[in-house]
C-alpha cells in the first residue's frame, strides 16, 4: 500500500520535474493526475506552478526513464503450466465487435456506419475514409481503435451530407455493413468495452487439455487483470516514447500526424495505468476500495468518489 501511494504522490509532488538551476521564474506544468474507474483510465488535468528553481519537463528526464522502465506483470495463472499456442495466425481467429453505448438515434446530422475491417489498422481505415469521401481524417469519428490484425465490427462517424458518397467507397478489407443517424459525432469512449472472439491455435493433446482445464479454472475463480498489451506502447516503446515527449513539449514530437499524437498520449495513460494496476496485484488491493478510487454504481453507472474509508 505504502509503495502505490509514494509511486501516486511522486507524480502529484512534481517531483519527476528536472531542477535548472539559475531559473528564477515560476514555470507551469500540466500534471497528468491518475484516476481509476473501471480499471480504465481516465486522465485529468491538475495545473500548477513550480517553486523557482524548475524548469518544464524535459526529455530524457527521470520521469520518461520511470514509465519505459517496464516492469514484468503479474499472471492470474502463476504456477500452473502454460500452454503454448499460436494467436491471430488469420485476421478471423481474432474477432472483436463492439459494444455502443448507444445506438444511433436515426435521426440527426451525422451519419453512423457499422463497419468491419479486415486486416487493417484503424487509423488507416480513418485516413482512407476519409480520402474516399473527401473530407479531412478529423471528420471520421470512433469509440475507439481495434486491432489491426483482426476481424473488427464497430460504428464509425461522417458528416451527414455524404450518405450518397458512402455507397461509393471501395476499400480493400472494409464494408458498411449498415447505416444510421444520430445528433452528435461519434467520440472516442462512446462505447461500453468490445466483444472478443479469439482463437488459439495449439496441439490439442490429452496432457495439454488438463492443463488448460486447470486455467480455466483459476481463471473463472480469479478473473483476468485487465492489463494493457505490449502492441499499445509500439515497436520497442517507441508510441510512448512519443507520448512522453508530447508531455515534455518537444517540438519533433508535436509535427507529428494527428492520430498519432493522440495514440501516443493513450499509450502514456496505459503506462500509467499498467504501473498502478501492477503495484495493486502485488499488494493485494486490486480488489479493495482504496480512498481516492472513482466507484461505478451499476447498471446505472452513476459514479462517486471513496473518501473517509
Amino acid at each position: 500500500m505504502s509503495e502505490l501511494s509514494d509511486f501516486l504522490q511522486f507524480i502529484l509532488d512534481g517531483q519527476l520535474l528536472p531542477s535548472a538551476l539559475g531559473d528564477a521564474h515560476k514555470q507551469q506544468f500540466f500534471c497528468k493526475l491518475l484516476i481509476i474507474h473501471k480499471l480504465n483510465v481516465h486522465v485529468n488535468y491538475l495545473r500548477r506552478e513550480l517553486p523557482a528553481g524548475h524548469a518544464r519537463l524535459e526529455k530524457g528526464t527521470a520521469f520518461m526513464l520511470n514509465l519505459l522502465d517496464i516492469k514484468p506483470l503479474p499472471l492470474a495463472t502463476a504456477g500452473l503450466d502454460p500452454v503454448k499456442g499460436e494467436i491471430k495466425s488469420t485476421p478471423e481467429d481474432f474477432v472483436v465487435e463492439e459494444i455502443p453505448a448507444y445506438e444511433p438515434a436515426g435521426e440527426g446530422d451525422f451519419l453512423y456506419l457499422w463497419v468491419e475491417k479486415r486486416d487493417l489498422s484503424s487509423p488507416y481505415m480513418a485516413r482512407s475514409l476519409a480520402k474516399a469521401l473527401s473530407i479531412p481524417s478529423m471528420e471520421v469519428g470512433m469509440a475507439g481503435y481495434k486491432d489491426r490484425r483482426s476481424v473488427s465490427r464497430q460504428w464509425i462517424s461522417v458528416p451527414g451530407h455524404l450518405e450518397k458518397e458512402t455507397d461509393k467507397v471501395e476499400i480493400e478489407g472494409f464494408k458498411i455493413l449498415k447505416k444510421s443517424r444520430h445528433g452528435n459525432k461519434l467520440r472516442t469512449g462512446h462505447l461500453h468495452g468490445n466483444q472478443f472472439n479469439i482463437l488459439l491455435r495449439s496441439n490439442m493433446d490429452e496432457q495439454n487439455q488438463q492443463k488448460i482445464k486447470k486455467l480455466v479454472e483459476r481463471v473463472t475463480e480469479t478473473g483476468l487483470w485487465n492489463f494493457y498489451g505490449e502492441q499499445r506502447f509500439g515497436k520497442n516503446l517507441e508510441t510512448l516514447k512519443i507520448g512522453l515527449d508530447l508531455l515534455a513539449q518537444d517540438k519533433e514530437a508535436s509535427r507529428r500526424p494527428f492520430y498519432l499524437r493522440k495514440l501516443a498520449l493513450s499509450a502514456v495513460q496505459s503506462a500509467l495505468f499498467n504501473e498502478v494496476l501492477r503495484l495493486r496485484v502485488t499488494n493485494n488491493t486490486h480488489k479493495k476500495v482504496l480512498a481516492g478510487d472513482i466507484l461505478c454504481m451499476l447498471p446505472q453507472e452513476s459514479k462517486c468518489h471513496a473518501r473517509n474509508l
